[in-house]
């Protein structure tokens, strides 16, 4: 990925733009590592609303751009960042970061203008995206698999509660949430699925 990187950098430095509704900011000093580093990293921006994205407020180095609410204005106020940054202010590297197709024709149009467009996405990321940029790195599966191993663990903890209860044993969703919280200190609401 360095070698790659190398041919994205310029005297004008980079751009690294991330579509906070979609990448989570656990990713957040990883995206600089797949960037480069700092050296040529001039912008380093996350777009959304900022009151529905705890983690980028506090991710260091970055700038978060709030949007607000309305539907797609966070994507549509990246698109118009980066095409004021690479016609006005001459980037000519972007690193458009983000798991789904919304910015594929932005990345199509600066990379057809002669702009190098890196696309940094998790694994789900359409081809659209990945065949719009001029390469594409994948998030691996380094920071998934240890989520998923958090998983496993609570997994382990959930089913010898309930083998605590006999082989034939039953157990009541808020029992389960109390019993977690209390003995584990595991919420449930703290996951994405919420159940």
């Amino acid at each position: 990925m360095t070698e790659t990187m190398n041919n994205f950098q310029n005297k004008e430095g980079s751009a690294l733009l991330v579509d906070g509704d979609n990448i989570s900011p656990k990713y957040a000093g990883r995206l600089i590592t797949e960037s480069g580093g700092t050296k040529g990293l001039r912008i380093r921006r996350v777009y959304g609303n900022a009151t529905k994205l705890p983690g980028w407020d506090n991710a260091p180095g970055y700038h978060l751009v709030h949007s607000g609410d309305g539907k797609n204005s966070s994507d549509m106020l990246l698109a118009v960042d980066a095409m004021d940054l690479f016609l006005r202010q001459n980037i000519q590297s972007f690193i458009l970061v983000s798991s789904d197709r919304d910015f594929s024709h932005l990345a199509t149009y600066l990379r057809e203008n002669g702009a190098k467009v890196l696309g940094i996405g998790e694994e789900k990321t359409p081809e659209a995206m990945r065949k719009s940029c001029s390469a594409f790195k994948i998030l691996e599966a380094k920071t998934e698999s240890d989520k998923k191993s958090e998983a496993d663990l609570v997994s382990d903890k959930v089913r010898r509660f309930i083998q605590t209860r006999g082989p034939m044993a039953a157990v009541k969703i808020q029992d389960l949430g109390v019993h977690m919280n209390r003995v584990h200190n595991i919420k449930i609401s703290k996951f994405p699925e919420k159940n």
